[in-house]
């Protein structure tokens, strides 16, 4: 990482136990609590900035006017035209910007999606992900900013095309929070694929797994397990008793393959790190996460308003 990133080496945390937590596991590491202090230090060349999502529109900011490369947590802002100067800003100075979109480093999903790509699932018809669970709500977004952009981005990437409408309902619960609690989002994409997207930090068990629904064949991924369980696809056979139907899950084929377990948040540093050491464009640039912002912020509109929301692409 020195090689890669300079020969400062620093933490900024402004939470004093967390700090000394820090220095005590890592005596030799330069601690600080003025973000100001990294900024003009000149052996810092990059900073991944792990705030929460409401500060991450001016940290960047400052951080790319400093002439550092920037790897910002998701959401990469919480609105379309933040997310939009923030690329601009990269862009003009010559700076690596890149998104926290984690998924996308996911041994599982790689492998996915380069099933999908070779053809063996055929045309995809429907695609389903659930992201459940038991969390403390976010002060400053909803669980379509924190929870539904990863599937955003993860669909649209397996995909390999943006969605063209998207609508929204969902939960919230007043009392104990300014955001939408629950979310269930459908996304419609070009060639007739449908995404469904459900979400919700009310859950007591904790689910991650998407679903890929083609014309040949069907996966169902799991995200905690690395688990990819590939199914034949054909028309549910006639039955006329219980036992009958029993037994229909039996019929046809049914793989169950694991992905190299890896620990994506290691991929996706280690992606960064050879970003700004090749100056390569990030798998997940500026433009990939300002496109997620863009779904959610549509998705929350079409929540508010009890509507469907076109998205349109420039």
């Amino acid at each position: 990482m020195r090689e890669l990133l300079g020969n400062g080496i620093s933490v900024c945390e402004i939470n004093k136990n967390l700090a000394s937590g820090i220095q005590n596991s890592y005596p030799n590491m330069k601690i600080s609590s003025d973000f100001n202090e990294v900024l003009a230090d000149r052996d810092i060349s990059a900073v991944s900035i792990c705030t929460p999502a409401s500060s991450h529109y001016e940290m960047a900011k400052r951080a790319l006017d400093a002439g550092k490369d920037v790897l910002v947590e998701k959401p990469l802002t919480l609105n379309t035209g933040e997310a939009e100067e923030l690329t601009e800003l990269a862009e003009k100075n010559g700076r690596i910007l890149m998104v926290g979109h984690i998924f996308r480093y996911h041994s599982a999903v790689q492998a996915l999606k380069k099933e999908i790509d070779s053809g063996l699932f055929g045309n995809i018809n429907m695609m389903m992900a659930s992201r459940m669970g038991l969390m403390t709500p976010r002060p400053d977004c909803g669980v379509i900013f924190d929870f539904a952009i990863h599937e955003f981005d993860t669909m649209s990437y397996l995909l390999g095309k943006m969605p063209y409408e998207v609508t929204a309902t969902g939960l919230h619960t007043p009392d104990k929070h300014a955001y939408e609690d629950a979310a269930f989002i459908t996304l419609k994409f070009p060639g007739g694929t449908v995404g469904h997207v459900q979400v919700s930090w009310l859950t007591p068990i904790k689910i991650r797994e998407i679903m890929a629904v083609g014309t040949k064949k069907t996966a169902r991924l799991n995200y905690l397990s690395h688990d990819i369980e590939i199914y034949d696809c054909g028309i549910v056979p006639q039955y006329d008793t219980f036992g009958k139907f029993n037994l229909i899950a039996r019929e046809g084929g049914m793989l169950t393959q694991r992905a190299s377990i890896e620990e994506p948040l290691k991929a996706e540093l280690s992606h960064f790190m050879e970003c700004v050491a090749t100056r390569k464009k990030p798998m997940t640039d500026g433009r990939c996460g300002t496109n997620a912002v863009f779904i959610a912020e549509k998705a929350v509109e079409s929540l508010k308003s009890q509507r469907s929301m076109p998205l349109k692409w420039s």
